[in-house]
C-alpha cells in the first residue's frame, strides 16, 4: 500500500434525512489523526483512530418507513509513526470504519504509515484493501 504522508481525519457518516427520518439519526463521527515523529518509537499497547458507529433514531409518531432512521458509520482516521531510528509496534493499531445502523453503510478504513530505520510492524486492523496490514 502506498500513499503520501498526508494526515487526514476520518469523515463523518451520513445521517438520515427527509420526512420519515425520525430524530437523532446521526452519522458516526470520523476517526482522529495521530502523527508522532521521534528518534525511536515503541508501541506495545493499542492506538485507535476508528470511526464511530451510526446511530438509529426514533420514528416520529404516525410515520412509517422501513428506512426511517438509519445512518452511516464514520470512516477511520490516520496514524503516522516516523522514527529516525528503530520503530517497534508489537501492539495493535486500529483504523476501522464505524458500522452503519440498520441498512446503512459502514465507514471506510483509515490509513497507517510506519517509517523508521528498522520497523517491527505488529498488528494493524481495519486498514488497507486486505484489512490487516501496516504500510511501510
Amino acid at each position: 500500500i502506498c500513499f503520501p504522508v498526508t494526515i487526514n481525519l476520518g469523515s463523518g457518516g451520513g445521517g438520515a434525512g427527509g420526512r420519515d427520518a425520525g430524530t437523532n439519526a446521526v452519522g458516526g463521527a470520523g476517526g482522529g489523526a495521530i502523527s508522532i515523529s521521534a528518534a525511536t518509537i515503541s508501541n506495545a499497547g493499542t492506538i485507535t483512530v476508528a470511526g464511530g458507529n451510526g446511530v438509529q433514531g426514533s420514528k416520529p409518531n404516525g410515520w412509517y418507513s422501513p428506512f426511517y432512521s438509519y445512518s452511516g458509520g464514520g470512516s477511520g482516521g490516520t496514524v503516522y509513526l516516523n522514527a529516525t531510528g528503530a520503530l517497534s509496534n508489537t501492539g495493535t493499531i486500529t483504523t476501522a470504519g464505524g458500522t452503519g445502523s440498520g441498512g446503512a453503510g459502514s465507514g471506510g478504513s483509515g490509513r497507517v504509515k510506519l517509517s523508521g530505520s528498522s520497523v517491527t510492524v505488529g498488528t494493524c486492523t481495519g486498514q488497507g484493501p486486505s484489512g490487516a496490514s501496516c504500510a511501510q
